[in-house]
């Protein structure tokens, strides 16, 4: 007979408790995904219109990781995490949230996975043969703040990762042909106008280093270099 262990209740209880916590928002629809494997739901930015809502088309994949008892240290929730889980994550265009709920105080947290891969890479890249790595999650990255102000601003493509994180799909397309990295270099250098308005004295005033700096260390100007180059990912 088959056994439903204690672990798979848990897990459901907090699927369920993020679905329904998620669809509750009124900007937010959830549904979970059919199949049996890979990310748990699908959440879409739906803002509210009458009393309803409609849906914009833009979505984002959930991993819920659910425990009766949180670890949390200080100021953050310390979450284990598959390796392999995250190799997966990060061949979605979409954005993967993990979510991680205490189903006994029904708290839950939420972190960006591939903008936290982005942010970490030397230290993934230190560690390749680790099974899991442990994710640290502020405690004021709640679901319910998050579902009310940053994931929209992440489901949107305006948050200050999503730039980097299309550059970088970009960069990855170029580097297979030279027409596309001069393709690629003309969009760099377009944001970087975008970005400095008034000169590029703006960019030592603000202290940000610009996108050229970025063009110039990383995207070759003759293709046949490009195989000796590493993007910062």
């Amino acid at each position: 007979m088959p056994v439903r262990t204690r672990s798979q209740k848990i897990g459901d209880k907090g699927q369920n408790q993020v679905r329904e916590q998620v669809d509750a928002h009124p900007h937010w629809m959830c549904r979970f995904q059919d199949l049996d494997y890979g990310v748990d739901l699908e959440a879409e930015y739906a803002p509210a219109e009458g009393d309803g809502q409609r849906p914009a088309g833009k979505l984002l994949k959930l991993q819920v990781k659910a425990t009766e008892s949180a670890d949390v240290r200080g100021q953050v929730v310390h979450v284990a995490l598959e390796r392999s889980f995250l190799s997966y994550a990060l061949q979605f265009r979409l954005p993967v949230i993990l979510v991680h709920v205490d189903v006994t105080t029904r708290s839950a947290w939420w972190l960006w996975l591939q903008a936290w891969a982005l942010e970490h890479e030397e230290r993934l890249a230190s560690s390749p043969d680790n099974a899991t790595i442990t994710v640290h999650i502020p405690l004021h990255k709640t679901l319910e703040t998050g579902l009310d102000h940053e994931l929209i601003d992440v489901v949107a493509g305006k948050h200050a990762s999503a730039v980097v994180l299309a550059l970088k799909e970009l960069a990855d397309v170029a580097a297979s042909d030279g027409q596309q990295i001069k393709l690629f270099r003309g969009v760099l250098a377009l944001l970087d106008d975008i970005e400095a308005p008034h000169g590029r004295e703006d960019h030592r005033a603000s202290g940000r280093p610009g996108i050229e700096p970025w063009l110039v260390a990383n995207v070759p100007a003759n293709p046949a270099d490009r195989c000796d180059r590493r993007t910062p990912w």
